[in-house]
Parts: structure tokens; sequence; C-alpha cells
């Protein structure tokens, strides 16, 4: 069986117009939803070493005032975890 290893280090994430409150809620929950959108995608990933990803720039995003928190967080998640697998099919 084949092992895929990935080590996040850190991730910043620049926020405008979002209440302080809002923000811990969203990054409380984020490793755990990028982790299971990487699991979820394993295919892509299969026998993949990837090495030194130093940065991932998953562009920006526009959130509304009313999306519910875990939707902003999955919505994140979801663009962090497609830029490692497509790094992943670069390295």
């Amino acid at each position: 069986m084949s092992k895929t290893k990935i080590n996040i280090d850190s991730i910043n994430l620049n926020f405008a117009g979002i209440p302080p409150g809002n923000l811990k809620l969203i990054a409380d929950g984020l490793g755990k939803e990028i982790l299971s959108q990487l699991s979820n995608n394993k295919h892509s990933l299969n026998n993949k070493t990837v090495n030194n990803i130093r940065n991932i720039d998953a562009g920006k995003l526009k959130i509304g005032r009313s999306d519910n928190i875990s939707d902003v967080r999955r919505t994140i998640a979801s663009r962090i975890s497609s830029e490692v697998i497509m790094k992943s099919r670069q390295s």
C-alpha cells in the first residue's frame, strides 16, 4: 500500500470585511476540512511525492455577508486542496 504524505506548515489568509468572531469560526475547522477534501480526492494523489510547495495562491474569493460559516470554510478548503492537487501533478 502506498502512502501519500502532505505536510502543511502554515496557512495565511487575508480577510477583509469579515467580523473577527466569524474568522475564528472559519479557521477552527479549516484543517479538518482540507484533510477531508484531499482524502476524498486521494486517487489524484496516489503514489505522489509532493516536494516543496512553498506557496499556494488560491486567489480571491467573493464571500457574501449572509454566507454560512461552514460553506465559507468548505469553499476555502476546496480552493486550497485543488491547488495542492494541481501542484502535485506538476512535481
